[in-house]
């Protein structure tokens, strides 16, 4: 395999690309967006990389009118991205240092026909539309005709070679793919998996549209059909679930009986959403007083605390805690008449590619999941309250869940520590959770979070 290039992905570049493009899909912009859903960080568009590494592959004088490309793992911020051309194949691989994120079959040719002038979209979304798979079945078949205007002056975009042999109108409507699929079908939460395209050999002016062409409901996969000037394409998507949004106090009330927890003045250490959250509200209403940690939920902390009544809101705080800065730490050591710590701070769990990303991937388990918690633990060593510390393993460690062994091995780590720590002053309760219905485990598949609060109740009535 030829390497044709190497590229890192910076906010800069893709902001120039959300501008070129038209998508402005949270996925591609917000780290709070992007922090709850299924990658848990923000994602470089797909069809920015594909665009890059046909730039590549046209500086070295080999030119295409198919393309045939597919989407195998997302692409990150900041993150060394290798172009190869595997000849034999004639195919463009694009790859991290850990698997292979994307695959594009080309079909060669030796004649390219360039189109001269640019229109450009006429009217973009501001905003992704969010829609539902019920939206999208009345899209069916239907054409939506895009409204483009020409322009004279230059339109900056980072594909010169391409521009100058396909002609800036190809580079646009391959990029308006992008905005096709993120702002407008299936929209907010969509997830581009694959697209064929077919470079047109007649570049006479057509009424751009595109049209949704089969819904698999089951999955929420969407395949649609693009019709340019200069390409036809077809697309396949799948709309994903929307970020998980834990239940009300008013649906949490039903299964929490009154003052259970009045004994209970506990220290939530992650508790703007997930888990955390939920511990803290049942905590609450079962009458006990909670202290919340958020690092960069502050806006979900805020609507935490809204939910409560005037007289269930004094028993409920937060405060901002970044438990990788040791100053943030120390402010823990003020807290007076503690006597329950829980402790849910959290990266995004992923399923490891291989064995080269699962060393990866453990040193940040590990730094979580043991060697924080180890120093929470020794914040308190000069509390004179007695305290009982929760930490939340995983049945990931019974069932050798294939894909998660750094998870496995980072958890064991914690529990182990929590055996050895126990002394007249600190207790450890370390049960091994399944599987619960939040951001870390998201679906294709609906789920209700609701299901969430007898099984945790189960481990608080516990102790």
């Amino acid at each position: 395999m030829i390497l044709l290039g190497t590229k890192k992905f910076y906010n800069k570049l893709q902001k120039k690309f959300i501008d070129f493009s038209g998508d402005k899909n949270p996925i591609h912009l917000c780290q709070n967006y992007s922090r709850k859903t299924i990658y848990g960080q923000i994602l470089v568009h797909g069809i920015h990389a594909v665009l890059w590494s046909l730039e590549l592959l046209t500086r070295k004088k080999i030119y295409f009118n198919n393309l045939d490309i597919r989407f195998l793992r997302p692409i990150f911020l900041k993150e060394k991205i290798f172009f190869y051309w595997n000849n034999k194949n004639n195919e463009i691989i694009i790859k991290n240092a850990n698997a292979v994120l994307c695959k594009i079959i080309i079909t060669k040719t030796k004649k390219v026909e360039k189109s001269a002038d640019l229109l450009i979209l006429n009217k973009t979304l501001e905003t992704p539309s969010d829609k539902t798979i019920k939206d999208i079945e009345k899209l069916k078949c239907k054409k939506k005709n895009l409204s483009y205007k020409s322009v004279s002056e230059k339109i900056e975009n980072s594909f010169s070679n391409l521009e100058k042999i396909y002609g800036l109108s190809f580079v646009y409507e391959v990029s308006t793919l992008s905005y096709i699929v993120g702002m407008e079908v299936p929209g907010l939460n969509s997830l581009f998996v694959s697209t064929k395209i077919k470079l047109k050999s007649n570049n006479k002016l057509v009424k751009r549209s595109y049209s949704v062409s089969y819904i698999e409901k089951r999955v929420g996969l969407v395949n649609l059909n693009f019709f340019g000037k200069t390409i036809e394409s077809n697309i396949q998507t799948i709309l994903r679930q929307n970020p998980v949004k834990n239940p009300s106090i008013r649906r949490i009330k039903k299964f929490i009986k009154k003052k259970e927890f009045s004994h209970m003045n506990a220290l939530v250490i992650g508790g703007s959403r997930g888990i955390g959250e939920i511990v803290s509200k049942i905590i609450t209403l079962g009458g006990g007083k909670v202290t919340f940690t958020y690092y960069k939920g502050y806006e979900e902390a805020k609507k935490i605390k809204k939910e409560f009544n005037k007289k269930l809101s004094k028993n409920i705080s937060d405060t901002e805690v970044d438990i990788l800065n040791q100053g943030h730490l120390n402010k823990l050591k003020k807290m007076e008449n503690i006597n329950y710590i829980f402790y849910f701070a959290s990266p995004k769990i992923l399923k490891s590619w291989n064995k080269k990303h699962d060393n990866q991937i453990y040193k940040i388990y590990k730094l979580y999941f043991f060697q924080q918690f180890k120093k929470i633990v020794k914040t308190f060593n000069e509390n004179k309250n007695k305290l009982l510390f929760f930490y939340p393993s995983t049945v990931f460690i019974e069932k050798k869940i294939d894909g998660y062994q750094s998870y496995i091995k980072s958890k064991l780590l914690g529990e182990n520590f929590c055996k050895k720590n126990i002394n007249k002053n600190f207790n450890f309760y370390y049960p091994r959770l399944p599987m619960l219905v939040t951001d870390q485990n998201q679906s294709f598949f609906k789920l209700d979070p609701i299901s969430n609060i007898p099984i945790l109740l189960k481990y608080l009535r516990k102790i």
